[in-house]
C-alpha cells in the first residue's frame, strides 16, 4: 500500500525537485518537507489543498482529512 509519503518521495524523483523548491512554492521550510517526507509529520489540509493546486497532487491523497470531507460530500450527494 502506498503512504503519503511514498506519493511525495515519487514526485520528487520523477520532476526533479528540491525540498527546499518545493517548500518555497507553498511556503513552507524545507525542514518541513522533510518531515512530511520521513512520516514524522501529517501534511495540513491547507497545504495539501496548495500542493495539489501548485503541483496537480491529488490533496486526498496527502490528508486524511482532505480525503474524508471530500468522501463525505460524495456520501450525501448519492442520497
Amino acid at each position: 500500500m502506498k503512504t503519503k509519503n511514498d506519493l511525495l518521495h515519487k514526485f520528487f524523483e520523477e520532476n526533479k525537485i528540491t525540498q527546499s523548491d518545493f517548500g518555497k512554492k507553498i511556503d513552507v521550510t524545507q525542514g518541513l518537507v522533510g518531515q512530511w517526507l520521513r512520516g514524522e509529520r501529517p501534511i495540513s489540509v491547507v497545504k495539501s489543498l496548495a500542493i495539489e493546486a501548485i503541483f496537480k497532487i491529488d490533496a486526498a491523497k496527502l490528508s486524511n482529512d482532505v480525503f474524508l470531507v471530500r468522501n463525505a460530500k460524495r456520501v450525501r450527494l448519492q442520497k
